[in-house]
């Protein structure tokens, strides 16, 4: 394993600059800090409809970049990382952006609320209500509902994973799960936590307070909604791209959930991004691997979406 150069010099600057973890402040000095992360995650995309607005009283962010918007275009509902704990519409801002410039798609970013004054099933519950609402009245912001994918980083990606999996009975589907280093499950003696433990970013205590203010004690039996890797099978979910970072306490983890769904027959797409930290996409201005995968992304939901004609905006 070799650290890409940029990686090497972060993780330099962090050994010579050590900064408190968050597990040693408060949740509000902590969201502070976090939401100033957004100066790191590179050029902000100029688009056609940038609008905030309520959807099931949940506050989200829609983007979208369409010259012809007499068709309803596909749509990616997505919730942001920040270990159910930190970030928001805004701190992800920038990749979000970046996925409805070059997707063609008109993307959704949730504000769902935050623990620990909301733990799970809290912000599971939001993402959920906007999906639905997303799936049965998308027509109403431009959106073709037969055209529906979830995505998300980190906790986000756990988020919706776990919405394909509370939704799976509904009278609609989604056709898409984008897992960016995703948590699956609350194991904290992989290799990659081994091996990356502290010292790289993301650390293995870091990742033990977001669970305790997520779900309490982590290490009693979680529910597959909370822990999708637990599940017993992953049968029916939608089809799927995993991204994963090689310096990643998460990298085992989301790989072993990239695993699970090809051996239950889902159509798995996985990548393995070498030399890169936890968070390279949320950091794009530091990371040009970061803005090189949101574009790999852009590009694979343009080409799964393009096989179904969108109906026009006056369609029954």
């Amino acid at each position: 394993m070799t650290l890409h150069p940029q990686s090497q010099a972060y993780v330099d600057l962090l050994r010579a600059n050590p900064r408190p973890g968050w597990e040693t402040m408060s949740v509000s000095d902590a969201r502070l800090i976090f939401e100033t992360f957004s100066a790191f995650a590179g050029r902000v995309e100029s688009l056609n409809r940038v609008e905030d607005r309520m959807i099931e009283d949940v506050p989200v962010r829609i983007y979208s970049d369409c010259s012809n918007c007499n068709e309803l275009k596909p749509v990616v509902v997505y919730f942001h990382g920040g270990g159910w704990v930190l970030g928001s519409i805004d701190s992800h801002d920038a990749l979000c952006r970046r996925i409805a410039k070059h997707s063609g798609c008109i993307v959704v970013s949730v504000d769902y609320v935050l623990a620990p004054e909301r733990p799970y099933p809290g912000p599971l519950g939001d993402c959920a209500d906007v999906t639905r609402w997303i799936a049965t009245h998308g027509a109403e912001i431009g959106a073709d509902q037969n055209r529906v994918a979830v995505a998300g980083d980190s906790a986000g990606g756990n988020l919706a994973t776990a919405v394909t999996m509370a939704l799976a009975d509904e009278p609609f589907s989604i056709r898409l799960q984008v897992l960016i280093y995703p948590v699956t499950a609350a194991d904290f003696s992989t290799e990659s936590y081994r091996q990356f433990s502290e010292g790289f970013g993301l650390t293995r205590a870091n990742m033990q307070w977001f669970w305790q203010q997520h779900v309490g004690n982590p290490s009693g039996k979680l529910s597959p909604l909370a822990a999708p890797l637990h599940s017993r099978s992953l049968s029916g979910l939608p089809a799927a791209y995993v991204i994963t970072a090689e310096y990643d306490v998460l990298r085992d983890e989301g790989e072993a959930y990239a695993s699970r769904l090809a051996a239950d027959g889902v159509r798995t797409t996985w990548r393995r991004v070498d030399g890169v930290l936890h968070g390279f996409m949320h950091f794009a201005g530091v990371f040009d691997l970061g803005e090189q995968a949101a574009l790999e992304i852009a590009e694979f939901l343009k080409s799964e979406f393009a096989d179904n004609d969108s109906p026009g905006l006056d369609s029954p």
